[in-house]
């Protein structure tokens, strides 16, 4: 078993308004050193009380414009030799509004098929 003999040594000195030195002190000790008489708070944890939390009410984000945007063009006008041909475009945007979430998943996976590099030899 080790034991070690601890000397704390302390030196005072003094200067006088020039900052030159005027005297010196030295003090030694031989106790240990001294042990705080306060002991740090013990943390126990899952003793938290219970708190209310603030909530608040966040807005649906799908909808069924939620696959993007778009406005239909206008009618198509169609002069000919014997008179005008008006072309109804609104059927033509509700086939293309109906197949638009399919053609934006066949998309998205001929796309990951792309990206990873998959290939059929």
């Amino acid at each position: 078993m080790n034991n070690y003999n601890v000397t704390e040594t302390t030196v005072t000195t003094t200067y006088n308004n020039s900052n030159q030195v005027t005297g010196s002190t030295s003090t030694n000790s031989d106790a240990p050193p001294k042990t705080p008489d306060t002991k740090p708070p013990i943390i126990e944890f899952d003793q938290v009380p219970d708190s209310n939390l603030q909530t608040a009410e966040v807005p649906g984000t799908f909808t069924t414009n939620s696959w993007g945007g778009g406005t239909c063009p206008p009618d198509t006008t169609i002069n000919y030799k014997y008179g005008t041909l008006t072309y109804d475009m609104q059927p033509a945007c509700d086939f293309a509004s109906g197949i638009q979430p399919v053609t934006l998943v066949l998309a998205a996976v001929i796309a990951a098929y792309l990206i990873s590099g998959v290939r059929i030899d």
